[in-house]
């Protein structure tokens, strides 16, 4: 499992509060996907719709808020958060230290599979 940052001013952001509610859950929802795949804050376009249960015309417009926002950018896959690697750890960092965990917890050696 790996987790996101989110500093405790986030949800009061001019940014966000454009977005309103459901642009704030389909952000975060997207820096979920984005932790767990180790995407580097890229959503490709084809697991916008899996984010977040919402309608078909509610996603279109929730999307096109995050990115008038500024908190999306356009993506040649799909969507790119903005400056995601400002805030959370790169698919490198991230797979990096999961090695350097795991020898640890195996006394030092990494385990072959």
């Amino acid at each position: 499992m790996s987790w996101v940052k989110l500093g405790d001013e986030f949800p009061m952001h001019p940014k966000v509060l454009r977005v309103g509610p459901t642009g704030l859950a389909l952000f975060v929802s997207g820096l979920c996907y984005s932790s767990r795949y180790l995407t580097d804050g890229v959503i490709e376009t084809s697991v916008i719709g899996t984010l977040l249960p919402i309608s078909r015309g509610q996603l279109k417009t929730t999307v096109n808020a995050l990115v008038a926002a500024g908190l999306w950018e356009l993506h040649p896959c799909g969507f790119q958060v903005h400056d995601y690697l400002e805030y959370q750890p790169s698919k490198d960092a991230t797979l990096k230290k999961r090695a350097e965990d795991l020898a640890r917890k195996n006394g030092g050696k990494v385990k072959n599979s």
